[in-house]
Protein backbone atom coordinates (compact mmCIF):
# COMPACT_ATOMS: atom_id res chain seq x y z
CA UNK A 1 0.00 0.00 0.00
CA UNK A 2 1.44 3.41 -0.98
CA UNK A 3 1.69 5.95 1.83
CA UNK A 4 -0.46 9.01 1.32
CA UNK A 5 2.18 11.39 2.61
CA UNK A 6 5.88 11.38 3.40
CA UNK A 7 5.84 13.15 6.75
CA UNK A 8 3.59 13.58 9.75
CA UNK A 9 3.30 16.13 12.51
CA UNK A 10 3.73 14.54 15.93
CA UNK A 11 2.65 16.36 19.08
CA UNK A 12 5.00 15.72 22.02
CA UNK A 13 4.62 17.11 25.50
CA UNK A 14 6.72 17.38 28.65
CA UNK A 15 9.63 15.01 29.18
CA UNK A 16 9.03 13.30 25.82
CA UNK A 17 10.36 16.34 23.99
CA UNK A 18 13.70 16.15 25.76
CA UNK A 19 14.16 12.46 24.86
CA UNK A 20 13.39 13.03 21.19
CA UNK A 21 15.65 16.08 20.96
CA UNK A 22 18.49 14.15 22.60
CA UNK A 23 17.92 11.27 20.18
CA UNK A 24 18.18 13.67 17.24
CA UNK A 25 21.56 14.89 18.47
CA UNK A 26 22.90 11.31 18.83
CA UNK A 27 22.35 10.20 15.25
CA UNK A 28 20.52 10.52 12.01
CA UNK A 29 18.43 7.34 12.33
CA UNK A 30 17.10 5.31 15.22
CA UNK A 31 19.06 2.26 14.00
CA UNK A 32 22.29 4.23 14.12
CA UNK A 33 21.63 5.36 17.68
CA UNK A 34 20.71 1.84 18.83
CA UNK A 35 23.85 0.36 17.30
CA UNK A 36 26.04 2.95 19.00
CA UNK A 37 24.38 2.47 22.39
CA UNK A 38 24.62 -1.33 22.25
CA UNK A 39 28.28 -1.12 21.27
CA UNK A 40 29.00 1.29 24.12
CA UNK A 41 27.39 -1.08 26.61
CA UNK A 42 29.37 -4.10 25.38
CA UNK A 43 32.74 -2.41 24.86
CA UNK A 44 32.62 0.02 27.78
CA UNK A 45 35.16 -0.07 30.63
CA UNK A 46 32.65 -1.58 33.07
CA UNK A 47 31.24 -4.17 30.63
CA UNK A 48 30.67 -7.71 31.86
CA UNK A 49 29.71 -10.92 30.13
CA UNK A 50 26.04 -10.41 30.93
CA UNK A 51 26.19 -6.89 29.51
CA UNK A 52 27.60 -8.09 26.19
CA UNK A 53 25.10 -10.97 25.95
CA UNK A 54 22.23 -8.56 26.65
CA UNK A 55 23.52 -6.26 23.91
CA UNK A 56 23.73 -9.19 21.48
CA UNK A 57 20.13 -10.12 22.24
CA UNK A 58 19.12 -6.50 21.65
CA UNK A 59 20.87 -6.50 18.28
CA UNK A 60 18.96 -9.64 17.27
CA UNK A 61 15.56 -8.37 18.39
CA UNK A 62 15.76 -4.68 17.50
CA UNK A 63 18.14 -4.44 14.57
CA UNK A 64 18.36 -7.87 12.91
CA UNK A 65 22.00 -7.11 12.16
CA UNK A 66 24.19 -10.25 11.88
CA UNK A 67 27.31 -8.12 11.66
CA UNK A 68 26.62 -6.25 14.90
CA UNK A 69 25.43 -9.42 16.65
CA UNK A 70 28.67 -11.18 15.69
CA UNK A 71 30.76 -8.30 17.04
CA UNK A 72 28.87 -8.17 20.34
CA UNK A 73 28.92 -11.97 20.66
CA UNK A 74 32.69 -12.08 20.18
CA UNK A 75 33.01 -9.46 22.88
CA UNK A 76 30.99 -11.63 25.28
CA UNK A 77 33.35 -14.57 24.65
CA UNK A 78 36.35 -12.37 25.53
CA UNK A 79 34.70 -11.13 28.72
CA UNK A 80 33.68 -14.64 29.81
CA UNK A 81 37.26 -15.90 29.59
CA UNK A 82 38.36 -13.09 31.95
CA UNK A 83 35.42 -13.27 34.37
CA UNK A 84 36.14 -14.20 37.97
CA UNK A 85 33.64 -15.72 40.37
CA UNK A 86 30.13 -16.96 39.75
CA UNK A 87 28.04 -13.89 40.58
CA UNK A 88 26.44 -13.77 37.12
CA UNK A 89 26.58 -17.50 36.35
CA UNK A 90 22.82 -18.00 36.56
CA UNK A 91 21.98 -15.11 34.22
CA UNK A 92 24.78 -16.05 31.82
CA UNK A 93 23.45 -19.61 31.61
CA UNK A 94 19.86 -18.44 31.12
CA UNK A 95 20.77 -16.06 28.30
CA UNK A 96 23.11 -18.37 26.40
CA UNK A 97 20.64 -21.25 26.63
CA UNK A 98 17.98 -18.97 25.18
CA UNK A 99 20.31 -17.89 22.38
CA UNK A 100 21.24 -21.49 21.56
CA UNK A 101 17.55 -22.43 21.37
CA UNK A 102 16.87 -19.42 19.12
CA UNK A 103 19.69 -20.05 16.64
CA UNK A 104 18.87 -23.75 16.39
CA UNK A 105 15.51 -22.78 14.89
CA UNK A 106 17.10 -20.65 12.15
CA UNK A 107 18.18 -21.85 8.73
CA UNK A 108 21.78 -20.80 9.33
CA UNK A 109 22.07 -22.70 12.62
CA UNK A 110 24.42 -21.76 15.45
CA UNK A 111 26.84 -18.94 14.61
CA UNK A 112 30.50 -19.50 15.39
CA UNK A 113 30.53 -17.08 18.31
CA UNK A 114 27.78 -19.01 20.15
CA UNK A 115 29.68 -22.28 19.79
CA UNK A 116 32.86 -20.57 20.99
CA UNK A 117 30.98 -19.09 23.95
CA UNK A 118 29.71 -22.52 25.02
CA UNK A 119 33.15 -24.12 24.66
CA UNK A 120 34.82 -21.27 26.56
CA UNK A 121 32.19 -21.38 29.31
CA UNK A 122 32.49 -25.16 29.67
CA UNK A 123 36.24 -24.99 30.22
CA UNK A 124 35.97 -21.82 32.31
CA UNK A 125 33.39 -23.11 34.78
CA UNK A 126 34.89 -26.62 34.97
CA UNK A 127 38.22 -25.07 35.98
CA UNK A 128 36.58 -22.91 38.65
CA UNK A 129 34.50 -25.68 40.26
CA UNK A 130 36.98 -26.67 43.02
CA UNK A 131 37.44 -23.05 44.04
CA UNK A 132 33.68 -22.40 43.95
CA UNK A 133 32.97 -25.42 46.16
CA UNK A 134 35.53 -24.23 48.70
CA UNK A 135 34.70 -20.52 48.58
CA UNK A 136 32.22 -19.52 51.28
CA UNK A 137 31.31 -16.44 49.24
CA UNK A 138 29.95 -18.61 46.41
CA UNK A 139 26.32 -19.41 47.11
CA UNK A 140 24.84 -22.84 46.34
CA UNK A 141 22.52 -21.19 43.79
CA UNK A 142 25.51 -19.78 41.91
CA UNK A 143 27.28 -23.13 42.04
CA UNK A 144 24.15 -24.84 40.72
CA UNK A 145 24.12 -22.37 37.81
CA UNK A 146 27.75 -23.22 36.97
CA UNK A 147 26.94 -26.92 36.99
CA UNK A 148 23.82 -26.30 34.91
CA UNK A 149 25.91 -24.53 32.27
CA UNK A 150 28.44 -27.36 32.19
CA UNK A 151 26.04 -30.31 32.10
CA UNK A 152 23.18 -28.82 30.06
CA UNK A 153 25.43 -27.53 27.26
CA UNK A 154 27.96 -30.36 27.53
CA UNK A 155 27.07 -32.08 24.26
CA UNK A 156 27.67 -28.89 22.29
CA UNK A 157 30.91 -28.19 24.17
CA UNK A 158 32.24 -31.69 23.51
CA UNK A 159 31.37 -31.31 19.83
CA UNK A 160 33.53 -28.17 19.84
CA UNK A 161 36.54 -30.14 21.08
CA UNK A 162 36.28 -29.80 24.88
CA UNK A 163 37.58 -32.67 27.01
CA UNK A 164 35.31 -34.19 29.65
CA UNK A 165 38.26 -35.44 31.68
CA UNK A 166 38.81 -31.84 32.74
CA UNK A 167 35.35 -31.81 34.33
CA UNK A 168 35.85 -35.20 35.99
CA UNK A 169 39.14 -34.09 37.55
CA UNK A 170 37.55 -30.84 38.76
CA UNK A 171 34.70 -32.73 40.48
CA UNK A 172 37.16 -35.16 42.06
CA UNK A 173 39.15 -32.22 43.47
CA UNK A 174 35.97 -30.54 44.71
CA UNK A 175 35.11 -33.42 47.04
CA UNK A 176 37.79 -32.30 49.51
CA UNK A 177 37.04 -28.57 49.28
CA UNK A 178 33.77 -28.17 51.12
CA UNK A 179 31.78 -29.33 54.13
CA UNK A 180 28.75 -27.15 53.39
CA UNK A 181 25.64 -29.42 53.38
CA UNK A 182 23.92 -27.71 50.42
CA UNK A 183 27.08 -27.79 48.29
CA UNK A 184 27.62 -31.44 49.19
CA UNK A 185 24.12 -32.23 47.95
CA UNK A 186 25.08 -30.63 44.62
CA UNK A 187 28.42 -32.44 44.59
CA UNK A 188 26.81 -35.88 45.04
CA UNK A 189 24.60 -35.26 42.02
CA UNK A 190 27.58 -34.09 39.94
CA UNK A 191 29.61 -37.15 40.96
CA UNK A 192 26.75 -39.40 39.88
CA UNK A 193 26.52 -37.66 36.48
CA UNK A 194 30.22 -38.19 35.71
CA UNK A 195 30.01 -41.79 37.06
CA UNK A 196 32.27 -41.22 40.05
CA UNK A 197 29.50 -42.69 42.21
CA UNK A 198 26.29 -44.66 41.79
CA UNK A 199 22.73 -43.93 42.81
CA UNK A 200 23.13 -46.38 45.68
CA UNK A 201 26.17 -44.42 46.92
CA UNK A 202 24.09 -41.23 47.00
CA UNK A 203 21.25 -43.03 48.80
CA UNK A 204 23.68 -44.41 51.39
CA UNK A 205 25.16 -40.94 51.97
CA UNK A 206 21.71 -39.52 52.71
CA UNK A 207 20.87 -42.58 54.82
CA UNK A 208 23.94 -42.10 57.03
CA UNK A 209 23.01 -38.47 57.67
CA UNK A 210 19.40 -39.36 58.46
CA UNK A 211 20.46 -42.16 60.83
CA UNK A 212 22.90 -40.00 62.79
CA UNK A 213 21.20 -38.21 65.72
CA UNK A 214 23.29 -35.06 65.28
CA UNK A 215 23.21 -35.13 61.49
CA UNK A 216 19.42 -35.19 61.26
CA UNK A 217 19.12 -31.48 61.94
CA UNK A 218 21.25 -30.75 58.84
CA UNK A 219 19.43 -33.24 56.59
CA UNK A 220 17.12 -30.56 55.07
CA UNK A 221 20.15 -28.54 53.95
CA UNK A 222 21.69 -31.55 52.19
CA UNK A 223 18.34 -32.21 50.54
CA UNK A 224 17.91 -28.56 49.50
CA UNK A 225 21.20 -28.66 47.64
CA UNK A 226 20.28 -31.97 46.06
CA UNK A 227 16.94 -30.58 44.85
CA UNK A 228 18.76 -27.73 43.11
CA UNK A 229 20.66 -30.32 41.08
CA UNK A 230 17.44 -31.40 39.35
CA UNK A 231 17.87 -28.45 36.98
CA UNK A 232 20.85 -30.23 35.41
CA UNK A 233 20.24 -33.83 36.57
CA UNK A 234 16.50 -34.55 36.11
CA UNK A 235 17.20 -38.28 36.22
CA UNK A 236 17.78 -37.92 39.97
CA UNK A 237 14.11 -37.00 40.50
CA UNK A 238 13.25 -40.52 41.66
CA UNK A 239 15.86 -40.38 44.41
CA UNK A 240 14.83 -36.82 45.29
CA UNK A 241 11.21 -37.92 45.83
CA UNK A 242 12.43 -40.79 47.98
CA UNK A 243 14.55 -38.48 50.14
CA UNK A 244 11.68 -36.02 50.50
CA UNK A 245 9.41 -38.86 51.58
CA UNK A 246 11.91 -40.09 54.13
CA UNK A 247 12.40 -36.55 55.43
CA UNK A 248 8.65 -36.07 56.01
CA UNK A 249 8.34 -39.53 57.55
CA UNK A 250 11.37 -39.60 59.83
CA UNK A 251 12.45 -36.07 60.72
CA UNK A 252 11.09 -34.67 64.00
CA UNK A 253 8.72 -31.72 63.85
CA UNK A 254 11.29 -29.38 65.40
CA UNK A 255 13.49 -29.94 62.32
CA UNK A 256 10.82 -30.40 59.67
CA UNK A 257 8.49 -27.47 60.38
CA UNK A 258 11.09 -24.65 60.29
CA UNK A 259 12.42 -26.08 57.01
CA UNK A 260 9.10 -26.04 55.16
CA UNK A 261 8.95 -22.27 54.36
CA UNK A 262 12.56 -22.34 53.16
CA UNK A 263 11.83 -25.37 50.96
CA UNK A 264 8.87 -23.64 49.30
CA UNK A 265 10.91 -20.47 48.77
CA UNK A 266 13.71 -22.46 47.11
CA UNK A 267 11.39 -24.42 44.83
CA UNK A 268 9.31 -21.46 43.64
CA UNK A 269 12.01 -19.89 41.37
CA UNK A 270 12.71 -23.36 39.92
CA UNK A 271 9.13 -24.39 39.31
CA UNK A 272 9.76 -24.62 35.56
CA UNK A 273 12.67 -27.08 35.64
CA UNK A 274 12.46 -28.83 39.03
CA UNK A 275 8.81 -29.23 40.01
CA UNK A 276 7.63 -31.07 36.85
CA UNK A 277 10.17 -33.85 37.41
CA UNK A 278 9.26 -34.09 41.11
CA UNK A 279 5.52 -34.23 40.44
CA UNK A 280 5.99 -36.84 37.72
CA UNK A 281 7.95 -39.15 40.00
CA UNK A 282 5.63 -38.55 42.95
CA UNK A 283 2.58 -39.45 40.83
CA UNK A 284 4.25 -42.73 39.87
CA UNK A 285 4.89 -43.58 43.49
CA UNK A 286 1.52 -42.68 45.01
CA UNK A 287 -1.44 -45.09 44.75
CA UNK A 288 -3.86 -44.56 41.88
CA UNK A 289 -7.03 -45.12 43.90
CA UNK A 290 -8.12 -44.04 47.35
CA UNK A 291 -9.05 -47.63 48.16
CA UNK A 292 -5.39 -48.66 47.71
CA UNK A 293 -4.15 -46.19 50.32
CA UNK A 294 -4.60 -48.56 53.26
CA UNK A 295 -2.21 -51.13 51.77
CA UNK A 296 0.20 -48.64 50.23
CA UNK A 297 3.79 -48.28 51.37
CA UNK A 298 6.42 -46.26 49.51
CA UNK A 299 8.98 -48.24 47.55
CA UNK A 300 11.78 -47.22 49.91
CA UNK A 301 9.86 -48.32 53.03
CA UNK A 302 10.99 -51.52 54.73
CA UNK A 303 7.36 -52.30 55.59
CA UNK A 304 6.55 -52.74 51.92
CA UNK A 305 8.72 -55.86 51.69
CA UNK A 306 8.68 -56.97 55.32
CA UNK A 307 4.91 -57.02 55.84
CA UNK A 308 2.97 -59.75 53.97
CA UNK A 309 -0.21 -58.82 52.16
CA UNK A 310 -2.28 -61.04 54.47
CA UNK A 311 -1.01 -59.18 57.52
CA UNK A 312 -1.93 -55.85 55.94
CA UNK A 313 -5.44 -57.11 55.12
CA UNK A 314 -5.87 -58.44 58.67
CA UNK A 315 -4.76 -55.15 60.15
CA UNK A 316 -7.15 -53.25 57.90
CA UNK A 317 -10.02 -55.60 58.80
CA UNK A 318 -9.32 -55.21 62.51
CA UNK A 319 -9.19 -51.43 62.18
CA UNK A 320 -12.41 -51.36 60.17
CA UNK A 321 -14.16 -53.55 62.74
CA UNK A 322 -12.96 -51.31 65.56
CA UNK A 323 -14.22 -48.24 63.74
CA UNK A 324 -17.62 -49.88 63.10
CA UNK A 325 -18.01 -50.86 66.74
CA UNK A 326 -17.07 -47.38 67.93
CA UNK A 327 -19.47 -45.66 65.50
CA UNK A 328 -22.38 -47.93 66.48
CA UNK A 329 -21.77 -47.30 70.17
CA UNK A 330 -21.74 -43.52 69.64
CA UNK A 331 -24.15 -42.85 66.78
CA UNK A 332 -25.26 -39.35 67.76
CA UNK A 333 -22.33 -37.38 66.17
CA UNK A 334 -22.73 -39.19 62.84
CA UNK A 335 -26.48 -38.61 62.81
CA UNK A 336 -25.97 -34.92 63.63
CA UNK A 337 -23.55 -34.58 60.71
CA UNK A 338 -26.03 -36.31 58.41
CA UNK A 339 -28.82 -33.93 59.42
CA UNK A 340 -26.54 -30.92 58.97
CA UNK A 341 -25.62 -32.09 55.47
CA UNK A 342 -29.21 -32.89 54.52
CA UNK A 343 -28.65 -36.65 54.34
CA UNK A 344 -31.39 -39.02 55.44
CA UNK A 345 -30.32 -41.24 58.34
CA UNK A 346 -31.04 -44.92 57.75
CA UNK A 347 -31.13 -47.89 60.07
CA UNK A 348 -27.91 -48.80 61.88
CA UNK A 349 -26.64 -52.37 61.61
CA UNK A 350 -25.05 -53.71 64.75
CA UNK A 351 -21.61 -55.32 64.16
CA UNK A 352 -21.51 -59.09 64.50
CA UNK A 353 -20.31 -60.66 67.71
CA UNK A 354 -17.11 -61.99 66.12
CA UNK A 355 -16.21 -58.58 64.73
CA UNK A 356 -16.99 -56.89 68.00
CA UNK A 357 -14.92 -59.42 69.97
CA UNK A 358 -11.89 -58.94 67.73
CA UNK A 359 -12.26 -55.20 67.69
CA UNK A 360 -13.16 -54.68 71.33
CA UNK A 361 -9.62 -54.26 72.67
CA UNK A 362 -8.70 -51.85 69.89
CA UNK A 363 -11.95 -49.93 70.14
CA UNK A 364 -11.75 -49.73 73.93
CA UNK A 365 -8.18 -48.46 73.86
CA UNK A 366 -8.96 -45.84 71.22
CA UNK A 367 -12.15 -44.80 73.02
CA UNK A 368 -10.19 -44.22 76.24
CA UNK A 369 -7.60 -42.17 74.36
CA UNK A 370 -10.29 -40.13 72.60
CA UNK A 371 -12.17 -39.51 75.85
CA UNK A 372 -8.99 -38.34 77.57
CA UNK A 373 -8.21 -36.01 74.68
CA UNK A 374 -11.70 -34.51 74.71
CA UNK A 375 -11.56 -34.00 78.47
CA UNK A 376 -8.29 -32.06 78.14
CA UNK A 377 -9.61 -29.95 75.23
CA UNK A 378 -13.41 -29.67 75.46
CA UNK A 379 -13.71 -26.33 73.59
CA UNK A 380 -13.70 -27.70 70.00
CA UNK A 381 -16.30 -30.36 70.81
CA UNK A 382 -18.53 -27.80 72.51
CA UNK A 383 -18.26 -25.45 69.52
CA UNK A 384 -19.18 -28.27 67.10
CA UNK A 385 -22.12 -29.28 69.29
CA UNK A 386 -23.43 -25.70 69.28
CA UNK A 387 -22.99 -25.46 65.50
CA UNK A 388 -24.81 -28.75 64.85
CA UNK A 389 -27.55 -28.05 67.37
CA UNK A 390 -26.72 -31.07 69.51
Amino acid sequence: MEPRQESWDVALHGAEQRVVIQLAFEGVTVEQVLERRLSEDAFGPDAKTVTALTAAEGAIILLDSPRLTESLGRRSVELLAKELGADDAEEIFTRIRRLVAHFRTTAEGLPAWVSDFVATGYAHYATQLPEAFGDRGTKPEQLAAMLSFVFTLESLALAMGCNRSQLVIAIELSSSQTADPEKLGLLWAAQWLVQLSTEEDVRDAFGRILAHPMGRSAFPRYLSGFLQSLSFAPAMATLAVEMLGRAFAELPDRVLLPWMPALLSELRPRQADVLPALFKEASRELPRRLADLDDWHPSWSEERTAQPAGTQAAARTEAAAAAGTLLFAHRQPTEAWARALGIEVGEWTEPSASDAAGAAPVASERAVQAAALLQRHPEPAAAWAQLLGV
